[in-house]
Formats: C-alpha cells, sequence, structure tokens
C-alpha cells in the first residue's frame, strides 16, 4: 500500500478533479435538481483536504481541526441535500438541528484539539460522522421502487457504502483503542481511509455524471413520448404502452376497452377565438378528461382535436360507463378564454371493447373500431356515446 503521504496527496487531487467535473455538470445542466449543491458539496471537501495541509505549513492545530471539519461538514450535507433534491426526496426545511449538530461536533473537536489534547477522539469522532453521512447518502440512492430508480445509483451505493464501512471500521478500532485494546493497526485503518476516500471521489464525480446522463436520457425519452400541447401521450408513444396491455389481455382473457373522442364543432372555434384559444381549449379538455377517468385509463392525443383512452381490464358496460361521464364532464365544464370567455365544449364518444373471445383484436383495430362508433355518433347528432360491435352501433347517450 502507498504511504499515507501520498494517498492523502493522491485524495487531494482527486477531490479538486471531481469537483470540477460536477461544477462542470452543473454550469452545462444547471436545471437538473440537486447538481449544484454537489459540486459546491465536493468544493468544500476539497477545501477541508486543502485545510489539512495548512497543519503542516505551521497553521495551530485547533483552528486547523475546526476549519477541517467545517469544511467536511458542510460538504457531506451540500452532497446529502443535493442527493435528496435529485431523487426528489424532501428535504427538511429547518435547518436548526443539523446547526446544533455541527455546533456540538465542532465544539468537541476544538475542546480535544486546544484543551485536552487527544487526537484519538478526535479521530473517533468525524470517522463516525462521516460514516453516518455516508449511510445517507446510500440510503437516498438505495433502490425503493423499480419503477423510476436510476441504475446509476448502484455506483453511489457500492462506492459511498464502501467508504462508510471503512470509517465505521475505523471509527470502531479508535473506540477499542480508547477502551485500553490493542494498539496494533494504525497504519492500515489510515491507510484504508485514505485510499477508499480516494476511491470515493471517483465514485462521486463518476456517479453523479452517470446519473446526471441517466436523468437526462429520461427527460428525452419522456418528451419524445408527449404531445407538447397537452402533456398527454402522443400517437406513437400510446401504441407503444397499448401494445403491452393488448398482449397481457391475450394471455389473460381480460376484456379491454378503446375510447376516441372528438370535439364537436372544433374548427369554429379557431376561427372564432384563434388559435391560441383553440389551444387552451385542447388544454382544458384534457384537464377535465383526467378528472373524469380512472386512475388506470391512458389518454394520449391522436391529433388536432381526437383522443383516445385505452381502459384496462374493462367490459363494455364499465366502458360505456366511463364514457358517458367523460362526455357529461366535458359538456358541463366549459372552457375559460384569456379574455374572460366562456366557452362550452361538447365531444363525441366512440367505443370499442375486445373480450375474452375476441383472440385477434390489435391496438388499430380496437381504435378503428371505436372510430366507426364515433363517426356514428356524429351522424347521429354530436354531443353522445355510441358503441361499436357486431351490430349497428347503438346509442347509449340518454
Amino acid at each position: 500500500m502507498l504511504d499515507g503521504f501520498t494517498l492523502f496527496l493522491v485524495a487531494t487531487v482527486v477531490s479538486g478533479v471531481a469537483t470540477g467535473v460536477v461544477g462542470f455538470i452543473w454550469r452545462l445542466q444547471p436545471s437538473v435538481p440537486g447538481v449544484r449543491d454537489w459540486a459546491f458539496g465536493l468544493g468544500a471537501l476539497t477545501v477541508a483536504m486543502l485545510a489539512t495541509w495548512l497543519r503542516h505549513l505551521g497553521m495551530p492545530l485547533a483552528p486547523s481541526v475546526v476549519l477541517t471539519n467545517l469544511a467536511v461538514l458542510l460538504g457531506y450535507a451540500l452532497i446529502y441535500r443535493g442527493s435528496r433534491l435529485f431523487m426528489a426526496r424532501r428535504v427538511p426545511r429547518h435547518q436548526s438541528p443539523f446547526i446544533l449538530f455541527c455546533v456540538v461536533v465542532l465544539i468537541l473537536l476544538y475542546y480535544f484539539s486546544a484543551v485536552d489534547r487527544v487526537d484519538l477522539i478526535r479521530f473517533v469522532i468525524m470517522a463516525l460522522v462521516i460514516a453516518a453521512f455516508d449511510g445517507l447518502i446510500v440510503a437516498t440512492f438505495w433502490p425503493r421502487k423499480r419503477a423510476g430508480h436510476l441504475a446509476s445509483g448502484y455506483i453511489l451505493v457500492v462506492g459511498v457504502g464502501l467508504h462508510g464501512l471503512v470509517f465505521l471500521g475505523r471509527g470502531l478500532w479508535g473506540m477499542v483503542v480508547l477502551a485500553g485494546g490493542p494498539v496494533g493497526g494504525t497504519d492500515l485503518v489510515v491507510g484504508l481511509g485514505d485510499l477508499t476516500s480516494v476511491v470515493a471521489f471517483m465514485t462521486l464525480a463518476m456517479g453523479f455524471l452517470a446519473l446526471t446522463a441517466e436523468h437526462l436520457l429520461r427527460q428525452l425519452e419522456a418528451l419524445a413520448a408527449q404531445d407538447p400541447l397537452t402533456g398527454v401521450f402522443n400517437r406513437r408513444a400510446f401504441f407503444a404502452v397499448a401494445e403491452h396491455v393488448i398482449v397481457h389481455r391475450s394471455r389473460t382473457g381480460q376484456a379491454v376497452s378503446v375510447l376516441v373522442f372528438d370535439l364537436d364543432n372544433f374548427k369554429a372555434v379557431n376561427d372564432t377565438h384563434g388559435h391560441a384559444a383553440g389551444d387552451d381549449a385542447l388544454r382544458h379538455v384534457v384537464t377535465t378528461a383526467r378528472g373524469a377517468l380512472r386512475g388506470e385509463d391512458l389518454l394520449a392525443r391522436l391529433g388536432g382535436e381526437e383522443f383516445v383512452v385505452l381502459l384496462p381490464e374493462t367490459n363494455a358496460g364499465a366502458a360505456l360507463r366511463v364514457a358517458e361521464r367523460l362526455r357529461a364532464a366535458i359538456a358541463t365544464a366549459p372552457a375559460v378564454l384569456t379574455d374572460g370567455t366562456r366557452l362550452t365544449l361538447t365531444a363525441s364518444v366512440g367505443v370499442s371493447t375486445a373480450g375474452p373471445q375476441d383472440r385477434g383484436e390489435t391496438v388499430a383495430s380496437l381504435i378503428a373500431r371505436a372510430d366507426r362508433a364515433l363517426y356514428a355518433a356524429k351522424a347521429a347528432g354530436r354531443d353522445r356515446v355510441r358503441a361499436e360491435g357486431a351490430a349497428p352501433p347503438r346509442d347509449v347517450t340518454p
């Protein structure tokens, strides 16, 4: 193993490089949550490493200890906060308990530096504090739900977890020595700590870089699947998700239904009030539709003023009830335009269902059937629901 001086020198250099890498990420992608805290947190840890060198240049012990460990506490706190922000976890609003904790730690470190110098006690205190922070960071990135979990988080779980275990071992070793146990292994304990610190800084830089890249990739995928005007799925994304539901239905034999609805006389809205008002009206309809649909229903925009809804595990009767609730919600919730105009909208809805016996149904065929029912509803006078079946589509609107 390298000697302690060389390891500490390498750790200082690597911490500076890690700070630069994450700072560069922050400058490139300032909108990614938590990256700024990561950059400043690593910067504070680099300051802590540099402050340690001041001790070798003649800086008194007590001020050096306080400055170094203040930077360590601040650095870890910022990295932990940034990690929670990145993972969309709640960040405590009140910082008083943490500030009090830091004050107590710094007072103890000062006392055992300037009043009653016991280097090993300081060693134990900071080893356990660092291990605790490492544990909090690992817990933040520990996979809880498969959906939404970022695979890059495993880099931090492994690297920071290893660092935390080593520092926990350092703290326990120091406590054993303080209790009168054997003093052997000092060089090994210190050397392992310095070595894992090098690994931890490299892990943090690589992990933060990988997490940011994965986060941005998921954002791009979400944008590619989203209708830019209304925020619901676009046609391509709807077909991709719906095909999985249809395949699952063919295995389980459960019914699945599709609604296709179109806003009546919507061209007149654009011609009378302008396309901006039409866009507002479409967004309003989406909001209204979401309130009328169930949590498991999948809403997408096919194009223009035409939308489609996939109803998993829904038979014909239940689909008709959902369709009527949707039609009524749109008809009874006027859109309020920016100029205060209340715009009453109506929708015609077509319904199709694939039952257990309909093995050959696809997403495209269900939409085509629902589309035929939709046009039958339009022909019958609009603002109504029609169900498509083997017989001619029937009007189910009261």
